[in-house]
């Protein structure tokens, strides 16, 4: 899914402007900031409920649907206002539009929340997967027929009508409107409102202090070093989160169940996600005007701060699924109201340094909101804060050994933009796996992500040699 996405970001940063991006990205930021506003969790409210009946899946459909009409009449009402606020009247004329989108968006089915319920993921994938397909050749078809933002705006419209009804497609489940489970549902949700909104700034107010402090131009460049700096962990995060907090709500009433499969997970995030992260930062220089062309040079530093950021993102997403399971919502927002302030503070110090200083206010953010969940989980759920730091420890120490020797070879690899990264990606990636398999030889080879993919690659080795 993530990759067609990629290969659309790519074809499109050619077609367009990095103004058309901007502008996009400041509609959504309003967007997101009017939709959370409305929305009380039902998802994670479904499938954490321990007795699911029709009548919450038929009152957590009836909720969507209405919140998805509030936030389009408060878009169509405040689209002056939030032009006023950006200085550029084409927000005013596009959010009406975009809120279109959001209420056919609202009328998906409520099966699709079963099926993570249920773990049928391959369902999920199938769907998902469709709408991506579809969805790719109306972007770059649009693109390059309008070559102007009106592509982008006219894609996400469709691509909502087409999940809206490919939805119904993937799973039998027919909702009707109904609110008898309305108290039960909030009596959850209350918090997680409350998280979601608070997270939501954390994560959309850059944009928002862009959009008004620097422009479209700056918008559009931040917007897609975000995408280009998330990419390789978001792949790892999303889909896997997706997966572990139903799984971690269904082993609640085994603790140390739950630890171990936390724990596991942790490790495997980290083994993937801490290199791939610093890779995309020290492969930037010469990735951006590879990938995306000369024009788009300004994003280079932004990328590389971002990258770092995307670490520390991937790594706190498990602990907040935690507390959450473990009831801990209310803690969790606390914590990320401590992480916005930071960034606010911090940008407010560095917006003198435009989106470089931006970028570094997330990255300290972050960084100290992944040390305060990791302190706390540690103190509510029986794990040791060792236990924890020593699933982070082999992947940094391999990370940092292949930060040193990239960094010590870069200045001798070929003027050839593409061979060099090639080189570069192929030398970093052999030198973390040398380095972490010799670290966790040294541990005494415990079990974790180590010794699971060395007995899968055994074992897939073992059925081909067979099979042959």
């Amino acid at each position: 899914m993530r990759g067609i996405g990629f290969v659309s970001t790519l074809i499109l940063v050619r077609l367009l402007a990095p103004e058309d991006f901007g502008l996009l990205a400041m509609c959504f930021v309003i967007i997101g900031l009017t939709e959370i506003l409305f929305e009380f969790g039902v998802e994670t409210a479904i499938i954490q409920s321990p007795k699911l009946t029709d009548a919450h899946l038929h009152t957590a459909w009836t909720i969507r649907v209405i919140q998805s009409l509030l936030v389009a009449g408060i878009l169509a009402a405040c689209a002056p206002l939030a032009g006023a606020y950006y200085q550029d009247e084409r927000v005013t004329t596009l959010l009406p539009l975009i809120a279109l989108g959001i209420v056919i968006r609202g009328l998906s089915s409520i099966g699709l929340v079963l099926l993570r319920r249920e773990l049928q993921f391959r369902r999920e994938v199938a769907y998902s997967v469709a709408v991506r397909v579809v969805t790719f050749f109306l972007n770059v078809g649009l693109a390059w027929y309008l070559r102007n933002y009106w592509a982008l705006v006219i894609a996400t419209i469709c691509s909502n009508v087409i999940a809206s009804i490919f939805s119904y497609w993937v799973h039998p489940y027919r909702p009707k409107p109904s609110l008898e489970k309305f108290r039960e549902i909030w009596s959850f949700s209350q918090w997680m409102l409350i998280q979601n909104i608070t997270n939501y700034a954390s994560n959309q107010v850059d944009q928002l202090i862009i959009g008004a402090k620097l422009g479209a131009q700056s918008a559009g460049v931040y917007a897609v070093s975000t995408e280009i700096a998330e990419l390789p962990t978001t792949e790892l995060i999303f889909p896997i989160s997706r997966v572990l907090f139903p799984g971690f709500a269904k082993l609640r009433g085994e603790p140390e169940r739950l630890k171990h499969a936390f724990l596991n997970a942790l490790g495997f995030l980290a083994t993937f996600s801490v290199p791939a992260g610093i890779g995309v930062a020290l492969l930037a220089e010469r990735l951006v005007p590879l990938l995306l062309g000369e024009k788009w040079n300004d994003a280079i530093p932004i990328i590389q701060i971002l990258a770092v950021f995307s670490v520390f993102r991937t790594l706190f997403g498990l602990p907040g699924n935690m507390l959450v399971v473990i009831g801990q919502v209310r803690l969790l927002t606390f914590f990320t109201v401590i992480q916005l302030l930071i960034f606010l503070g911090g940008s407010w110090a560095l917006i003198d340094y435009g989106l470089t200083g931006i970028a570094i206010a997330k990255a300290a953010a972050a960084a100290v909101f992944l040390i305060l969940l990791i302190d706390r989980l540690a103190a509510l759920f029986p794990i040791t804060r060792r236990e924890i730091l020593t699933q982070l420890v082999r992947p940094v120490i391999a990370t940092l050994a292949m930060v040193v020797v990239l960094l010590g070879v870069a200045p001798n690899l070929p003027d050839t933009k593409l061979l060099a990264l090639i080189v570069q990606t192929l030398l970093g990636a052999t030198i973390y796996s040398l380095v972490l398999l010799t670290t966790w030889s040294i541990a005494g080879r415990p079990q974790g992500t180590e010794k699971f993919l060395l007995e899968h690659v055994q074992r897939l080795m073992h059925a081909r040699n067979n099979h042959g």
